[in-house]
Parts: C-alpha cells; structure tokens; sequence
C-alpha cells in the first residue's frame, strides 16, 4: 500500500481521536505502531496493532470505517482471511452498508475464494454486479449459479437469457449453446436473434468453425420466417381455449418473440392462473418476456414475486438486480 496514502489515513485517524484523556496516548501509541510496521510490511504486527487499537477505543464513527477498511487490508495481506472479511464487510457498514471502493468487495471476494466459502462469493458477486456491473462478474455470478442449483436445460436456457441481456456471453460456445436450446424449445426467432448478436459481437463467424456458424445462422434465419407465419388468428384462438399454462406461455412468449407484445403478454399472463408442469421456467420467461417488450415496471413485478424452486428465486433475485440498474 503506497506510503502517501498510510500517512492520509494516519492523520484522519490522530484527528478523528475522541478526547479520552486516559487513553489518548495509549490510542496515539498503538496508531504509531500500526504506521511503523506498515512501513516495515509486516502485516500481522499491524494487524494485531490496530486491533488494540478498535479495543481501547476513541476513534469517532467516520475513523472507524477507514480504520477497518486498513485492518482488512493488513488481514488479507497477512494470509488471515476470516479477518480479512471481518474488517472490510465492518469498514462497509460503517459506510451505511454501500462499499466506498470496487477493491473492497474485490478483497472479500478474494478471501472467500481462498476459504472455499463459494456461497458467500455469490453474495459478494451479487454486490460486486450491483454496485460495478461489469459483464465478467456477470458471467462469473451467472455461472456459479446455475452449478449450485444444477439447472436442468430449462432452466438453463432462462439463465442464458439473463446472461446474453446484461451482455455476458463471452464465448462462441455461449452464443451456440444458448441459440441450440431456445431453437430446441420452439423459439428460432430467438435462436437466431442469438446467433446474429454473435456475428455483432464477432464471436461467430470467424476461425475454423466460421463456415458453421453461418449457416446455423441461415438455417434458423429461415426457420423464425416460417414461424413467425404460422402466428395465425386460428392459433390464437387455440391457444387461448389451452388448458396447458406451460403451452400458452410458450406460445404468448413466442408471439412476443416476433414483436407482438401485447398479444403474447395477454396470453402469459392468463396462462400464469392455469396448471404448470414448468411453473418456475414460465414465470422467468413472463418476467423476460416483459422486460422485451419495454413494460420495466411489469417485469420487476414478476421477478419480484417469483417464489418456489430456490434456483428460480435466486435468478429472479438476479434480474432483480439488473433491472434495479436500469433507468
């Protein structure tokens, strides 16, 4: 830790000591005692050091956050993990519970990994997307997720889907995977929507499997044309005397697929009172399926109430957050 930035802290901290006359200098000591052996990079003295110093108090409240903000740094530096979380997730509440820094969530992260505590991670990958979104936490945090709670190919396709809005498909094997399934579940539309986002992004299309690529793209191109004509007002009609709740999801979700919104939202919601073999899959896709129309309000509704299944609760806990970010 650069030198400078001991000496700012150090100082906050001497002019943030209350006037404990009894203990000011035992309290001035021991913070002197944390700078030499900062300087000295011996992390542990520093650490136990400073811990004195929590323990004989005098520090004011807006000290105390940066103070444990330093012993975390000394904790994880020194190899002692449980201490190192211990203080940074202290410096965070001292903070109103929102980290000052993307590196404090980072080191909590870190010593998570190093204790194989990989449930805790996932909490602090959920922050760490809350607070700095960036598309390699979401396809860590996705990831995590959906090996946790073992998503059938189902459920898989609806991680995808969370995956590929918040711009985390990072590699060609993820544009085709995804594509594959939705095309297997009856939506080409969305498959191919899929595989152009891959062309875009040029993860497809290119090397080796180039030729391939393309014409999985020409063949599903093709595919959602004849779909989207078989959207006939017979099939509405059809789809609306459906006993089926997963079936007349699939087919509103499809007619949302092809830019109709408010006919395929009108058909999800009336198959959301109706029996569901699939009930989870289908309320994440009702959630999705309103997010692509635009109606941001109905679709953090139905996140919001998805309960049930724990690995449905947690996307929707994910989405959650994805649509609490958007203006």
């Amino acid at each position: 830790m650069p030198k400078s930035f001991f000496w700012a802290f150090f100082l906050c901290l001497i002019v943030n000591v209350q006037p404990v006359w009894a203990e000011e200098k035992n309290l001035s000591e021991l913070l002197k005692d944390v700078q030499t052996y900062s300087d000295q990079k011996k992390y542990a003295d520093a650490l136990r050091s400073i811990e004195a110093a929590f323990a004989v108090g005098g520090m004011k409240p807006e000290a105390l956050g940066k103070a444990h903000d330093m012993a975390a740094y000394f904790a994880h530096q020194s190899g002692d993990y449980k201490k190192a979380i211990f203080h940074q997730q202290k410096s965070i509440e001292y903070f109103s519970g929102k980290p000052q820094a993307e590196t404090q969530l980072l080191l909590i992260a870190d010593a998570q990994v190093k204790l194989k505590d990989f449930d805790g991670y996932i909490m602090t990958l959920q922050q760490l997307v809350q607070y700095y979104p960036r598309k390699e936490y979401w396809s860590d945090l996705i990831l995590r997720v959906s090996k946790k709670y073992q998503y059938s190919e189902s459920m898989q396709l609806e991680a995808f889907r969370l995956q590929y809005v918040v711009g985390a498909l990072l590699e060609e094997a993820d544009y085709v995977e995804m594509a594959v399934m939705s095309d297997k579940a009856g939506f080409p539309a969305e498959a191919f929507a899929v595989m152009k986002s891959g062309f875009d992004a040029q993860r497809l299309g290119v090397g080796p499997k180039a030729a391939a690529h393309k014409q999985y793209k020409n063949q599903l191109e093709k595919k959602a044309s004849e779909d989207k004509k078989s959207l006939t007002a017979a099939l509405e009609e059809r789809a609306k005397k459906m006993t089926d709740g997963f079936g007349l999801s699939n087919v509103g979700f499809n007619y949302v697929l092809h830019g109709e919104f408010g006919k395929g939202l009108e058909l999800m919601e009336s198959a959301a009172v109706k029996p569901n073999k699939k009930p989870a899959e289908s309320a994440l896709e009702f959630g999705f399926a309103a997010y692509l129309a635009g109606d941001l309000p109905k679709a953090k509704n139905i996140f919001a109430n998805i309960k049930g299944a724990p690995g449905a609760t947690e996307l929707a806990k994910l989405w959650t957050i994805y649509l609490g970010n958007q203006k």
